[in-house]
C-alpha cells in the first residue's frame, strides 16, 4: 500500500515537472523513442524554451520560423516530443506534420507513437489511450480527439484541418537547391493548401523548421513576405558561427555568443567544420550559417568574373591605378578589405586584393605593406572616409607625408554604390590579374556575389566598388560611352 502511494505521488511529481518545463520532458522522453545517448546542449535548451513559449502564447507572433544546421536534434524535439508533450496539457489539439519525404514523415510518427505506448508516459498522461482502428501510420486518434497526422508537400490536404502545422525541411537539400522550379512549387503549395489549415486563428501556432538551402527557399519567401506587410513570423536564426555582422534574436532571446563561437562546440568542432567548408562555400553558407545565396549572384553574377588572365602590361602601363580601402568600425578586429584596380585601354583590372580581420595599428601596417609591394599606388591611395577611415587618413597624413591618400566619400548607401558600376562588369570589361592567387581570387568571386541588398558579404565589394568609381571618374574621357 505505501508502494502504491509513494508511486502515485512519484507519477504526479513526474507530471507536474513535465508540465512545467518542456525541456525537462524531452530530456526524459528521450531513452523512450531514441536508440542513442541523450547528450544536452545550449542547442535543445534554445529550441525548447522557444517551442514551450510558442505554445503558451508568449512569443509576439504564434508563428515561429527556426533555421538551425543539420543533425542538431530538430527533428527529435519539434516532431516528437513537442507533440507529445502538448497532448498532456490538450489530448484534443490536432497536429499536421508536412515534411518533404514520406519516409521522414513515418519515422517522426512511428517514432512518436513510440513514445505515447511506453510505460513512462502512460504514468505521466493516465488518463491518455490511442484506441485501436485510429492509429494508423501516418494518422492516429486519440480517445480525447486529439490527431497526429503527416503527408508530405505534394501530398493531398484538403480536409486535413489542424490546430498546430509543422513544417520540417520543407525544400530538399539535394532537389530544391538547385531547382527554381520545384522552390516555387514549394512556396505555392504553402499558401495555396496550407496556409489555411488553421481550424481556429484564436488557437494555433504554425511552425517552420529548416536548414536553409537557397535564397527563395520556404524561409526566405516567407521572411520576404514579411518585409511586404505579409505574415508575420517570429525568426529563430542559428548559425553554426556565429556572425557579429549578423545578430540573432528573437521577443524572448538573444544570441550572446562571441564573432566565429560555434553553436555545439562539444560535438561540431572546428575541425568538422573545415570538412563542411571544404564541400563548398555556397553549401555551407546556406546550410550551416542560414545565410543562402543565389548560386550565380544576386546583383554582381558569377559569369562577369570569368576573365582571370595573365596581366596586359607592366604596372607602370596602366593609364591609371588606384589602392582602395574599406577600414573596420572600431578596434574590434573586424575585416579590412582593400582593392587594387588599374585602367587598361577599355579595361579595368583588379591587380590584387586584401581582406583581413585587423585592429586600427595593424590596418595602419597593411597599408605602408601593400604600398611597398606596389610602389606605383602610393601617389593614389583611396580610404573610405568612415569607421576607422578617418583617423587612419590622419595618422598617414601625419606619419607618412609622402603617401598621397584620398578621402572616399559615401554619400549614397552600398547598394546604389554597387548598381552605379555594375555595367562596367555586365559588359565585359572587368578583368582579374591571375597572379592574386586561385584562394584570394575565389575569395573575391565569393564576395562579389553573396553581396544583397541589405549590405552584407560588403568588405571587397565596397572597397572594389570605390576603385571603380574613382577610375571611372578620372577616365570619364575614355569610357564614357561605355558607361
Amino acid at each position: 500500500m505505501l508502494n502504491l502511494k509513494l508511486s502515485s505521488v512519484f507519477s504526479a511529481l513526474e507530471t507536474a515537472n513535465c508540465k512545467a518545463s518542456f525541456l525537462y520532458f524531452h530530456k526524459k522522453a528521450w531513452e523512450f523513442f531514441e536508440t542513442s545517448k541523450y547528450i544536452h546542449s545550449k542547442v535543445t535548451e534554445v529550441l525548447c524554451e522557444h517551442l514551450q513559449a510558442l505554445y503558451e502564447g508568449k512569443l509576439e507572433h504564434p508563428q515561429l520560423i527556426i533555421n538551425i544546421p543539420p543533425r542538431m536534434s530538430k527533428s527529435s524535439i519539434c516532431c516528437v516530443t513537442f507533440q507529445s508533450w502538448i497532448w498532456l496539457f490538450d489530448p484534443t489539439f490536432n497536429f499536421l506534420n508536412v515534411a518533404n519525404d514520406v519516409d521522414l514523415c513515418s519515422r517522426d510518427s512511428m517514432r512518436m507513437r513510440q513514445l505515447l505506448d511506453s510505460e513512462w508516459y502512460k504514468s505521466i498522461n493516465p488518463n491518455f489511450d490511442i484506441p485501436r482502428g485510429q492509429d494508423a501510420k501516418l494518422f492516429y486518434k486519440n480517445k480525447a480527439g486529439g490527431i497526429r497526422q503527416a503527408i508530405t508537400f505534394r501530398g493531398k490536404s484538403t480536409g486535413k484541418g489542424c490546430d498546430g502545422l509543422i513544417m520540417d525541411d520543407p525544400n530538399d537539400a539535394g532537389k530544391d537547391a538547385h531547382n527554381k522550379t520545384s522552390r516555387d512549387s514549394i512556396n505555392r503549395i504553402y499558401d495555396e493548401a496550407l496556409s489555411n489549415r488553421i481550424n481556429n486563428p484564436k488557437r494555433y501556432f504554425k511552425l517552420l523548421i529548416q536548414q536553409r538551402v537557397e535564397e527563395t527557399d520556404l524561409t526566405g519567401y516567407l521572411l520576404d513576405k514579411m518585409r511586404h506587410n505579409g505574415e508575420q513570423w517570429e525568426h529563430l536564426c542559428l548559425r553554426m558561427e556565429y556572425d557579429a555582422n549578423r545578430p540573432s534574436q528573437t521577443s524572448i532571446w538573444k544570441d550572446e555568443r562571441k564573432d566565429g563561437e560555434l553553436l555545439w562546440a562539444e560535438r561540431f568542432d572546428y575541425a568538422y567544420i573545415e570538412t563542411r567548408k571544404g564541400v563548398g562555400a555556397w553549401y555551407y553558407a546556406g546550410q550551416y550559417q542560414q545565410d543562402p545565396y543565389p548560386l550565380e549572384g544576386t546583383l554582381f553574377f558569377k559569369s562577369y568574373f570569368e576573365k582571370i588572365q595573365e596581366l596586359p602590361c607592366n604596372w607602370e602601363e596602366f593609364t591609371n591605378t588606384i589602392q582602395m580601402w574599406d577600414m573596420a568600425l572600431g578596434d574590434t578586429g573586424d575585416y579590412v578589405a582593400c582593392s587594387i584596380v588599374g585602367v587598361w585601354r577599355e579595361q579595368f583590372w583588379l591587380l590584387d586584393i586584401f581582406k583581413e580581420k585587423i585592429n586600427f595599428v595593424k590596418s595602419i601596417e597593411a597599408i605602408k605593406q601593400m604600398t611597398a609591394k606596389h610602389p606605383i599606388t602610393k601617389y593614389n591611395i583611396g580610404i573610405e572616409n568612415k569607421a576607422n577611415g578617418t583617423a587612419i587618413i590622419d595618422t598617414i597624413a601625419n606619419e607618412l607625408p609622402s603617401f598621397c591618400v584620398k578621402k572616399v566619400g559615401a554619400v549614397d548607401n552600398k547598394w546604389q554604390r554597387a548598381n552605379s558600376i555594375v555595367t562596367i562588369m555586365s559588359t565585359g570589361n572587368f578583368y582579374i590579374n591571375e597572379a592574386i592567387g586561385s584562394d584570394k581570387i575565389n575569395m573575391f568571386i565569393e564576395d562579389m556575389i553573396r553581396f544583397k541588398e541589405d549590405g552584407t558579404n560588403d568588405d571587397l565589394v565596397d572597397a572594389t566598388v570605390h576603385a571603380l568609381r574613382e577610375l571611372r571618374t578620372s577616365n570619364k574621357d575614355f569610357y564614357s560611352y561605355r558607361l
